[in-house]
């Protein structure tokens, strides 16, 4: 379903430059002076700051998540978790070839810079690799854990599309487009992984 919500989305953005009205408010809302004033009145002043900005932005680069791919695949390691181990490497390697390789070239939706932007490859990487660690923690602890993980890794992954819409990187649809792409890639590929184990078990009885 998420795939075809991201084709849905992709064939309606194709070759549109301009953003959407949806697009318009959310970057209004973003960089809208009353969220700048009410973060400095809770002396969150600095989560507005363009550093701060840049830092969140780089985690879902190629090398941040390359980092943070290795990170979970030394996890699974130290966890003997084989599948875990693969997943770290694969879900995130599979879901930015589907968003470099094939979404971005086919949408060919494109800013002022020329470059393609749907989906946000930095919005595919973190969250591919933000659903392999609540993959991980419920293959390791259980539902309870992963559910518990879910709200502040969300948070993680709202963040750092709220950063690349802030610095004018991405419209949100295309965050969202990658948002998408990244779940959908790591679930279809741990699907596809129980399916086969399950197949094997099967024949072995």
């Amino acid at each position: 379903m998420l795939f075809v919500a991201v084709a849905v989305l992709g064939w309606l953005v194709r070759d549109h430059p301009h953003p959407f009205p949806f697009d318009r408010a959310s970057s209004r809302v973003v960089n809208s002076r009353r969220l700048a004033a009410s973060l400095n009145r809770h002396h969150l002043g600095r989560l507005d700051g363009p550093h701060f900005m840049h830092r969140l932005v780089w985690l879902g680069s190629p090398v941040g998540v390359t980092v943070l791919a290795a990170a979970l695949a030394l996890l699974a390691f130290l966890w003997r978790d084989r599948f875990g181990m693969v997943l770290a490497v694969a879900g995130p390697l599979v879901a930015e070839i589907i968003t470099e390789q094939v979404l971005k070239p086919l949408v060919h939706r494109q800013l002022s810079n020329g470059v393609n932007t749907f989906p946000s490859g930095h919005a595919t990487g973190i969250t591919a690799v933000v659903v392999v660690l609540l993959v991980l923690l419920y293959r390791r602890h259980g539902g309870a854990l992963a559910l518990g993980a879910l709200p502040v890794l969300t948070v993680v992954v709202g963040f750092v599309s709220l950063a690349l819409v802030r610095l004018h990187y991405h419209y949100l649809t295309d965050v969202v487009g990658g948002i998408g792409v990244g779940t959908a890639t790591v679930l279809a590929l741990t699907s596809a992984a129980m399916a086969l184990n399950s197949r094997a078990i099967s024949s072995d009885a």
